[in-house]
């Protein structure tokens, strides 16, 4: 991963990953965020509807908001 995020032109080293849940590991998302790269991980949770409505949430405008905690 190091090196194929190395030969990435400049104008395009930061890039948004998204993946499936059984792909990513702590050491993924350590060089991830160390190179300040966005991503997206889609998980499947029995009991996300609860989860999601205990969460506080911010506004990011009247249609968007979102929430950071740790599962």
């Amino acid at each position: 991963m190091k090196q194929t995020l190395a030969s990435l032109p400049r104008r395009i080293r930061k890039i948004f990953f998204r993946a499936d849940s059984g792909y990513f590991n702590g050491e993924l998302f350590d060089l991830l965020e160390n190179e300040r790269h966005n991503y997206l991980v889609k998980v499947k949770l029995k009991n996300l509807n609860r989860l999601m409505l205990a969460q506080e949430w911010m506004l990011i405008n009247e249609k968007e908001s979102f929430c950071e905690f740790k599962y």
